[in-house]
């Protein structure tokens, strides 16, 4: 009889075991002292611990996952202040505003880094004509705004390749970066345009051969295209299956983390993970509502979103930034009181968001604000 009892007691996991004890604990002495045999054997030993916290192979593992800000750890002993030292660079910092002036315009359209010094901005000013500018880290515009002298409206830029990418509503045009701004003068390398098509978020592969664009067309056309990113020619659509069929089932913001390329999907408040062959392989669910823009820094994806809270009180102007880590979980999140715009980049070592004004503050510029901790 006790060896069959046994014999199930040592099948229970230890959490089974430990809520036994707690509820036979108090019955009688007999039974206190039993449990208390039973919670000496759950229990690591003190050299075992040791073991665990002072191994060299596990420590890195444990301290990378402390927040940089938790500097006690440093003072634990001095093996942890070699671990501390080692994992600094893998170990996320919280994320924060940078004390920046923000840059303002009219209407903050899109953006990308040329480089790690200059930041160039597409913007509409009060006449509704499209202008470009370049930014410096400090958020100053270090040269005069140019219009753009193209037909069409566009929609987002990005650098890769020596060009600059422009999609609009028609298609995608490859520009050479010789003077970026002086678009008036610009040298077209290569185009894709097709009637129906309406292109907006763009991003290059890691390895700058192959150009994904985000379609929202009217007509029920896959939801991402892949170009040949030197020619422009499709390679080819997909997203169809992840997304749905239903109207409105657009990719807001594209993103590459590892081998895998995730799309926001608004409509239903979530993110999709393709692979760059375009199979989708799984979805993301959190605490977000209406994705706007995705982007990949140090093996984490930062969306820019509105906090779950703020649109279960019917509120619109809240926005957040979440960092969330190749395993899907949230690990933290950045909120704001005004609603966070539809463009993030990162630029030098900083993560780039535009930010609307409230609603209630009619005639209010937008902003370009810089945030500390994504890198």
């Amino acid at each position: 009889m006790a060896d069959r009892v046994g014999a199930r007691l040592r099948s229970l996991s230890h959490a089974t075991l430990l809520e036994i004890i707690t509820q036979q604990a108090g019955a009688s002495e007999d039974a206190l002292r039993i449990a208390e045999s039973f919670a000496k054997s759950l229990i690591p030993a003190p050299e075992c611990m040791c073991e665990v916290l002072l191994s060299q192979d596990l420590l890195p593992h444990i301290l990378s996952r402390v927040p940089n800000r938790s500097h006690i750890c440093k003072a634990t002993c001095k093996t942890w202040r070699r671990g501390w030292k080692d994992t600094l660079v893998r170990r996320r910092s919280a994320l924060r505003l940078a004390p920046l002036n923000p840059w303002c315009a009219e209407t903050i359209c899109s953006f990308a880094a040329l480089d790690g010094d200059r930041l160039l901005v597409l913007w509409e000013d009060r006449g509704g004509k499209e202008r470009l500018s370049i930014v410096d880290q400090q958020l100053r515009g270090s040269q005069g705004s140019v219009e753009v002298d193209m037909p069409g409206d566009i929609n987002r830029l990005t650098v890769g390749n020596g060009s600059l990418y422009i999609s609009h509503d028609g298609g995608v045009r490859r520009i050479s970066l010789e003077g970026p701004c002086a678009l008036a003068a610009h040298r077209v390398l290569a185009t894709f345009e097709e009637d129906g098509r309406m292109l907006y978020e763009m991003l290059l592969s890691p390895d700058g051969k192959l150009l994904f664009a985000a379609n929202m067309p009217d007509r029920p056309d896959e939801p991402i295209i892949a170009f040949d990113a030197l020619s422009l020619r499709v390679r080819s659509e997909f997203g169809r299956s992840a997304f749905g069929q239903q109207a409105g089932a657009y990719a807001f913001g594209l993103a590459v983390m590892h081998t895998e390329l995730f799309a926001g999907h608004q409509d239903a408040n979530r993110i999709h993970a393709f692979t760059l062959e375009g199979q989708h392989t799984r979805t993301i669910r959190g605490e977000w509502s209406a994705p706007q823009d995705l982007c990949s820094i140090n093996e984490r994806l930062f969306l820019a979103a509105t906090a779950a809270t703020a649109a279960e009180a019917g509120s619109s102007e809240a926005g957040a930034i979440f960092e969330i880590g190749a395993d899907g979980r949230v690990l933290q999140t950045f909120q704001h009181q005004a609603m966070l715009g539809i463009a993030m980049a990162k630029f030098g070592g900083l993560l780039i968001a535009s930010l609307s004004p409230p609603h209630a503050r009619r005639g209010a510029q937008q902003r370009l604000i810089a945030l500390q901790g994504a890198s």
